[in-house]
């Protein structure tokens, strides 16, 4: 397409109009390896249940994500039924659909109209890694050139530029005369050197030309929320290191009251043990005295008869004396 020419008609969205301007303009500046470099990173959005949007890879502190609205994506939820698809520039054109994973970042804004959620895994094209473009907090000025690739009602790709019109809000929003469509929501207006500086989202229903929020306001919103996320996790840690803490307390009491018990058991056992061998050992000595005691018994006995005997011996012997004597 010839990025001076407009493409489409006015197409009305509920919640986000886009126009065609019409005023397609600017001065390129971009070389041809940096407009590859941004094609191949603008991403096509699909919705489960219908609806497209568009989007760029981006890189948030070694975290590859797509960067588009909220409008587009506006909750986890949203982003785990979209897909993302990206397209080279070959005569033979790769496509890599990639799903999202909200769980592993998703920051977004209604106000400022973003969403940054990651990615399943690496997108590729023809087997090389996709660059992500490069998301800078810098001012922008009138006359900026700007360029966009965007995937209009969730078709083929397009290309429109121009220049910047007017920087608004105190600096947060910025408008121009590019021509997006339905679906264009989500593209990334790129400016000299590949520097993402604002993030498209609507039309400007009072002008002819369409706005973007500036990269400066999103970049300042997202360090905010990710700083409260980070303090949010960091509470949520502290919170699950006092649980660990509480439960290996709660674990080791529970281990100590077991060797108590085992040592009280044990010490019982020792204890009945003993008061066995000690009744063990009366009885076997009450059993020893009653032996002797009756052997004792036994021999006074003996003795007894034997003395008896020896005093009947020695009467008899007595009288046979007498009886001699008499003879």
């Amino acid at each position: 397409m010839d990025p001076y020419t407009p493409y489409s008609p006015y197409t009305p969205n509920a919640g986000c109009d886009e126009m065609a301007t019409g005023l397609n303009r600017g001065q390129e500046t971009l070389s041809t390896s940096e407009k590859v470099e941004i094609i191949e990173a603008c991403c096509k959005i699909g919705r489960f249940g219908g609806g497209s949007g568009s989007g760029s890879l981006c890189d948030i502190d070694g975290v590859l994500c797509v960067m588009t609205n909220n409008h587009v994506i506006s909750s986890k939820e949203v982003a785990e039924g979209a897909t993302a698809s990206f397209f080279s520039t070959c005569k033979k054109v790769y496509k890599f659909e990639v799903a999202f994973n909200p769980e592993k970042m998703f920051f977004t804004d209604k106000e400022l109209d973003y969403t940054f959620v990651a990615v399943s895994e690496v997108p590729t094209l023809n087997s090389c890694a996709i660059t992500a473009v490069r998301l800078v907090d810098e001012p922008l000025r009138c006359k900026d050139y700007i360029y966009i690739v965007q995937y209009p009602n969730g078709g083929d790709r397009k290309e429109s530029s121009a220049d910047v019109i007017e920087i608004t809000d105190c600096g947060r929003f910025v408008h121009y005369a590019c021509d997006t469509e339905y679906g264009s929501s989500g593209s990334s207006p790129v400016f000299k050197g590949n520097r993402v500086l604002a993030l498209h989202h609507q039309r400007v229903p009072t002008k002819k030309c369409n706005r973007g929020v500036v990269m400066i306001a999103i970049l300042a919103d997202l360090q905010g929320k990710r700083a409260a996320y980070k303090a949010d996790m960091d509470v949520l840690a502290e919170a699950k290191r006092k649980a660990v803490r509480k439960a290996k307390c709660k674990a080791a009491a529970e281990v100590e009251a077991r060797r108590l018990a085992e040592k009280e058991t044990a010490a019982k056992f020792a204890a009945d043990v003993a008061e066995y061998k000690r009744k063990a050992g009366r009885k076997r000595v009450a059993e020893a005295q009653r032996k002797v005691a009756a052997e004792v018994e036994a021999r006074r006995i003996a003795e007894e008869e034997a003395a008896a005997k020896r005093e009947a011996e020695r009467q008899r012997e007595t009288k046979f004396k007498r009886k001699v004597s008499a003879w």
